[in-house]
């Protein structure tokens, strides 16, 4: 409940700053694929799990000058749908499937946006931190001892380049793809290390 409250607080103050100041606002939302590598100290690196998952948010656009402004993002994301894993109970030749549920995140983004527009459109750059707090869930079945001990928050970094098209009156629609990795592990013990890094693409409108 503090969580969807803090969402809430800073969504309302999101939508004060664009009517006072009369920044651009607008949406995104499309999917992302998540790479977790995974690294167990008794069998080594055990390869990478990519899974999909959706992820949808708001935004405002602070511009500076004419072709550089910065933007401050809200996102809901799941970092992988569902992805699946494998327990062995103490025989590598037969492992035994095992599914576990999707992780969802809020995440927090400030970024920097370089535009260069073309005749048509302008194509643009991002770069900038994103602070990630896991919403759920809160138990994975099977995988519990893990989960429960990700990182939350997490510091990352993302990436970026897009496209902006005019739409008249309707103002500018978005195609934007990311790439995001994280400052640390997402989880890291003398047993196992987990790397996780997401490449995410977006369609989006704003004023």
């Amino acid at each position: 409940m503090k969580r969807l409250l803090l969402i809430f607080c800073c969504f309302c103050f999101l939508l004060l700053a664009q009517s006072s100041f009369g920044v651009s606002f607008g949406v995104k939302m499309g999917f992302n694929t998540t790479s977790q590598d995974f690294t167990f100290s008794q069998f080594g690196d055990l390869g990478k799990l990519n899974k999909t998952g959706a992820e949808f948010g708001v935004f405002l656009e602070f511009p500076l000058v004419s072709t550089f402004s910065f933007t401050t993002e809200i996102r809901y994301l799941q970092k992988g749908e569902q992805f699946d894993y494998f327990s062995w109970g103490g025989n590598l030749t037969n492992p035994d499937p095992a599914v576990l549920g999707r992780l969802s995140y809020v995440s927090f983004i400030a970024l920097a946006k370089l535009k260069i527009p073309l005749s048509s459109f302008n194509l643009y750059g991002l770069m900038g931190p994103r602070f990630d707090f896991k919403v759920g869930p809160k138990e994975v079945v099977g995988f519990e001892i893990y989960t429960n001990s990700y990182e939350s928050p997490i510091a990352g970094s993302i990436i970026g380049a897009g496209l902006e098209f005019k739409l008249g009156g309707l103002g500018w629609l978005l195609v934007e793809s990311y790439y995001g990795f994280d400052w640390k592990k997402l989880y890291d013990s003398a047993d196992l290390v987990i790397d996780s890094r997401t490449v995410g693409f977006l369609i989006g409108l704003r004023t």
